[in-house]
C-alpha cells in the first residue's frame, strides 16, 4: 500500500479527533488522490475507497463504498474515464468542496444527526429536500427559504436540490450564505446566462443541473470551459419508453460530459413503467459502460434515505410553500413553508 495511505491511516486510528481535524485529513487525502491520478488513476481510487471503507462509521457509508470497492475491480469500467475527465476539467476546489459537501457533512455528519434526532424525536427526517421555486416567490420568501435550510442543518440536512426554471441566478446568494452545503440547481439551458456563470465560478458548492432539450449543447460547453460540476437532466413521458430502454437517450447525453443523468418522470408515467426504468438503470450502473452516472431522481433519493435511517422519505416544498411527499399520503396545502 502506497506509504502515504499508511500514514492517513495512522493518524485516522488516534482518538479522539474533533470534527475540524477529521474533515481536514479527509480533504488532504482526497487533494493528494486527485494530483496523483494522472499517473496512476487504478491504484490511486483503489486506495482511497479501501481506507474510506476501514473507516466507515455507519451502514450507509459501509455499503456505498463495498459498491464502489466492487466497481473499481472492473478494469474497463467507464468510470475510470468519467473520473480522468472530470478531474482534467472540473476546478479541483470546487469538485473537493462539493464533494465533501454532500459526502463528509451530508453522509457523515448529517446522516449521524439524521439517526440521533429520528431516535429520540420519533418522526422521520429527509437526507436532501427540494425546492421548487419561481424567481418572484423566491424574491418575496428569500428569508424563509434561509431559515428553512438553517433548520435543515441543525436535523442534519445538507443537500438541496433546487429547481427554478428562470433567472436561477437569484440563488446564488443563498448558496454563498451556507457554505456546507451542497446546491443542485436545476434550470433548463435558456435560463444559463453570463451572469449565472460569472456567479457560479466563485461558488465551490452549487453543481448546475440542465434540463436535456434544445440548446443544451452550447450550454454544456461553456459550462466545461469554465471549469464548473455540472450534470444533465431529463423529465421522461411514456413515449420515451424505447429511447430509454434502449440506452439511445443515454449514449446522446453522454457526449455532453456530464457527471450525472438524472432521470425523473412526468406526472402521466405510469408507475409500473417508473418502476422498470429504474431497474434498467440499476442494470447499466453495474455494467458500468457509461461516462456517466445513472441517477433516478426520487427512487434513488429514496433508495439513500432508506439506507440512512432505516425508513424512506423524500420532501419536497412546490413553489406555492405546500410540502409533497412522493410515493407517501400526500399532506397537501395544510403543511407549507410559508405560512408554519
Amino acid at each position: 500500500m502506497n506509504p502515504d495511505v499508511i500514514l492517513s491511516m495512522a493518524m485516522l486510528e488516534r482518538r479522539p479527533m474533533n470534527t475540524t481535524t477529521s474533515r481536514l485529513l479527509i480533504e488532504t487525502m482526497i487533494r493528494r488522490t486527485i494530483k496523483n491520478l494522472e499517473d496512476s488513476p487504478k491504484r490511486e481510487l483503489r486506495n482511497l475507497v479501501d481506507l474510506a471503507l476501514q473507516f466507515s462509521s455507519s451502514n450507509f457509508q459501509s455499503r456505498f463504498f463495498r459498491s464502489v470497492q466492487t466497481m473499481l475491480k472492473n478494469e474497463n469500467s467507464a468510470y475510470y474515464d468519467l473520473i480522468h475527465d472530470t478531474v482534467a476539467h472540473v476546478d479541483e476546489d470546487r469538485l473537493v468542496t462539493f464533494g465533501m459537501n454532500i459526502g463528509y457533512n451530508g453522509c457523515k455528519l448529517g446522516s449521524k444527526r439524521i439517526r440521533d434526532i429520528e431516535e429520540i424525536e420519533k418522526y422521520n427526517i429527509p437526507w436532501s429536500v427540494t425546492l421548487h421555486m419561481t424567481p418572484d416567490n423566491y424574491l418575496k420568501n428569500k428569508k424563509t427559504y434561509d431559515s428553512i435550510i438553517e433548520q435543515g442543518k441543525s436535523m442534519g440536512i445538507y443537500t438541496w436540490q433546487c429547481h427554478i426554471d428562470s433567472q436561477p441566478e437569484l440563488l446564488l446568494p443563498m448558496a454563498a450564505a451556507h457554505p456546507d452545503c451542497a446546491f443542485i440547481i436545476f434550470c433548463s439551458p435558456a435560463a444559463i446566462s453570463p451572469v449565472l456563470i460569472d456567479g457560479a465560478v466563485e461558488l465551490n458548492n452549487i453543481m448546475l443541473a440542465i434540463r436535456y432539450e434544445d440548446g443544451v449543447e452550447h450550454i454544456c460547453r461553456s459550462l466545461r470551459s469554465h471549469g464548473l460540476l455540472y450534470s444533465i437532466y431529463y423529465i421522461y413521458t411514456r413515449n420515451d419508453y424505447n429511447s430509454i430502454i434502449n440506452d439511445d437517450l443515454f449514449y446522446s447525453i453522454q457526449q455532453l460530459h456530464p457527471i450525472f443523468t438524472a432521470l425523473v418522470s412526468d406526472s402521466s408515467c405510469p408507475k409500473v413503467m417508473c418502476e422498470t426504468i429504474y431497474e434498467h438503470i440499476l442494470v447499466l450502473r453495474d455494467r458500468q459502460s457509461l461516462q456517466t452516472i445513472l441517477w433516478e431522481l426520487k427512487y434513488d433519493c429514496s433508495l439513500i434515505d432508506s439506507i440512512i435511517s432505516n425508513e424512506a422519505c423524500i420532501a419536497e416544498f412546490l413553489p406555492n410553500g405546500a410540502l409533497s411527499l412522493p410515493y407517501t399520503q400526500n399532506i397537501g396545502t395544510d403543511c407549507n413553508l410559508f405560512h408554519q
